[in-house]
């Protein structure tokens, strides 16, 4: 915005308004050299002469590092340089000088998503050009290409499908099994930028199948004679995090699970990685969840015998017991559904069954590991809250994570908007603490929704920050309901147990 010059307040406008660079002959000659040795780099960079062509990327590789401040950046995207760039990866015949131009277009890409689809935009044949380098040039160009296709695709989703199908994905996660722990997660980033996109299922099936290979090729990394890879556990986590998205959809769980997952997870498992050992926990869930969705669907889908082997349920009755208690819970809650004993939660009324929402028996736990926010709202006496009474609940959070609490109308909750509930809309009124109070939010806290004589308010760990809405009314009566964000997992009182900080003044209607 602020250098676009059709935007009124932008730089480019108040310059122009102002005509600030001609009072100022210091400035405009400072960007008259500026410009011109932007375009000496830029007509370097295409000469044919090999060391010519090299001194000319290399600045220009120096430039989109910020050497010289992000208003060259800028200048690079609006000139020529990335055509140039995207010419040197196609046709120089110069290792030097396309390793430079490489590293050059990661620069650009990683400063942000415009970057990352307007360079692609700029050179439509770039992606190929990285992929060609990346699958068939020697380290560390290739290793350079793979880190620069993978930094191009973090944002640019649209053009996925593209990518892939040049061979993108290859490259993309040989970079996880990198001894470098930056180029795993710049393979990582790319992976999971992919994997957000499920619905398409050839991605699906290539992943596992990476994954295994991958698993192959680290086991001697992991076990063996040298342990860096295992020390950092990124690449564990990538692959559980990664396994825990896709698993998500009962289609994809039963197309992952026909091509060995499991056995993925269990190797997995053996590590002393927390993070790891959620993950695991998880995805069992998910697989044991998307059998029961078969199940109940009456679709004759032929599961392995592995999901209720004993290995398995020995791993979760290891993890049940686990000191992280988001761990513990997500590996009893798929116990207990490897079981065929799925928890309902007692006092749920109603939640979307197909999505791997983990619900103590209880009900006062409540875990979303769908890639979605989720809305769950909960029955109370008499089926719904009368107008005008007063409400109060709580909800305790595990991590900096936002949640969104509060009530729903009886008479519209089945029609909430898919991205749950969120401030005021037809449906439903929510807060939570950065909107509208502009806090943050810390893990342990205490989050309390007060509905009193028609306003709604919110207290942080029993600090009243105000009224967020009034006129809180619906004929049909009100429902308690919250919101929570992927892998997210919170505790929730209705007061089974006393509440912290509910006013004295205030008789909330009873909710357990």
């Amino acid at each position: 915005f602020f250098h676009r010059p059709d935007n009124e307040g932008s730089l480019c406008a108040i310059e122009k308004k102002f005509d600030i660079s001609s009072r100022n002959p210091a400035t405009n000659e400072a960007r008259k050299k500026r410009d011109c040795h932007l375009h000496e780099a830029i007509s370097s960079a295409l000469d044919s002469n090999l060391d010519e062509q090299k001194r000319g990327v290399k600045t220009l590789m120096n430039l989109a590092a910020g050497s010289e401040g992000q208003d060259y950046q800028r200048k690079l995207m609006e000139s020529n340089a990335v055509r140039a760039l995207g010419q040197v990866c196609r046709e120089s015949e110069g290792a030097k000088a396309k390793h430079f131009a490489a590293v050059a277009l990661m620069n650009l890409a990683k400063i942000g998503q415009p970057y990352q689809i307007g360079i692609v935009k700029q050179d439509n044949s770039i992606l190929k050009s990285l992929v060609t380098m990346a699958r068939h040039d020697q380290p560390p160009l290739s290793t350079q290409a793979a880190r620069t296709l993978a930094a191009i695709l973090v944002r640019a989703k649209t053009y996925h499908s593209e990518a892939a199908s040049q061979g993108a994905l290859d490259p993309i996660f040989k970079l996880l099994v990198s001894s470098k722990s930056e180029y795993r997660q710049d393979g990582a980033a790319a992976a999971l930028s992919f994997i957000s996109r499920p619905h398409d299922m050839q991605y699906a099936g290539k992943l596992l199948d990476y994954i295994k290979d991958l698993m192959g090729i680290s086991e001697g990394l992991m076990d063996g004679h040298d342990r860096r890879v295992d020390q950092q556990h990124s690449f564990s986590q990538y692959i559980g995090e990664a396994l825990a998205y896709f698993t998500a959809f009962t289609e994809a769980a039963f197309k992952l699970t026909r091509k060995g997952v499991l056995e993925v997870v269990l190797h997995l498992a053996q590590t002393t990685d927390t993070v790891v050992q959620r993950w695991v926990a998880v995805v069992i869930g998910n697989l044991a969840k998307a059998r029961a969705n078969s199940v109940l669907q009456g679709e004759n889908w032929s599961w392995p015998n592995l999901l209720t082997e004993v290995p398995l349920k020995e791993t979760l009755s290891i993890l049940s017991s686990s000191d992280d208690p988001q761990t513990a819970f997500a590996a009893t809650w798929a116990l207990s559904t490897l079981n065929g004993n799925e928890p309902t939660g007692e006092g749920v009324l109603n939640y979307d069954r197909s999505k791997c929402i983990k619900i103590s028996e209880d009900g006062k736990t409540i875990r979303n590991d769908s890639n979605s926010m989720q809305t769950v709202f909960f029955s109370v006496p008499g089926g719904f809250i009368p107008d005008g009474r007063s409400a109060f609940f709580e909800v305790k959070v595990m991590e900096a994570i936002e949640v969104r609490l509060g009530f729903v109308k009886a008479s519209t909750r089945h029609s909430l908007p898919p991205n749950g509930i969120g401030g005021k809309d037809p449906s439903s009124w929510s807060v939570d603490p950065f909107h509208p109070y502009r806090r943050t939010l810390k893990a342990g806290d205490i989050l309390s929704a007060l509905l009193h004589e028609r306003n709604l308010s919110c207290l942080q760990s029993a600090r009243d920050l105000g009224v967020a809405f009034d006129g809180v009314s619906d004929q049909d009566g009100l429902l308690p309901a919250i919101s929570l964000l992927p892998h997210q997992q919170v505790y929730v009182n209705f007061g089974q147990a006393p509440f912290t900080c509910c006013p004295q003044d205030v008789d909330p209607y009873p909710l357990k």
